[in-house]
């Protein structure tokens, strides 16, 4: 079945096509984990010194919010960027599986001699994830722009799409 063309507001009964509108897409989910920041190369001295109580031996956890926002064109039969089913799968086993209940040390990328698990990397790792993830499941060219990670109402940080 060929797709059915979309009529631009006032042109009832022409063939012509509206333009693709684009739309943005924002879905929230939430985690509990702790982390710790250290670097093995540094001494405990300069990892105090740099990552504060941070660097202590002893991991602290959050309740994290992690908001997402999807970019793309809006499906004219579905008035859709994304399925949002699709978007909660993705999210479900990109984000919260892999976090939740955990130490976001014991992720891959969190490993010692990797990245610090901040706000800002947990971010775009995010990102990196359900982009790839939204890749292979042929999302129809719905990307990640944004995605903000905050640790409580205090302290959040974002990562956005390279312009």
């Amino acid at each position: 079945m060929g797709a059915v063309p979309v009529t631009k507001p006032g042109a009832a009964g022409t063939n012509e096509r509206a333009p693709e509108a684009r739309a943005t897409l924002t879905r929230r989910v939430q985690f509990s984990a702790t982390h710790r920041y250290h670097r093995p190369e540094w001494d405990d001295a300069v990892n105090n010194s740099v990552f504060g109580a941070c660097a202590a031996p002893k991991p602290h956890g959050h309740d994290y919010s992690c908001d997402l926002t999807i970019a793309g064109t809006i499906d004219p039969h579905t008035g859709m960027v994304l399925d949002l089913g699709l978007l909660d799968r993705i999210l479900d086993e990109e984000v919260v599986r892999p976090f939740h209940n955990r130490s976001l040390n014991d992720a891959a990328e969190f490993q010692p001699g990797n990245l610090i698990p901040t706000c800002e990397e947990l971010a775009r790792l995010i990102a990196s994830r359900v982009g790839l993830a939204l890749v292979r499941a042929n999302a129809h060219g719905a990307r990640v722009q944004r995605v903000r990670v905050a640790e409580d109402d205090t302290l959040s940080a974002e990562w956005a799409e390279p312009a």
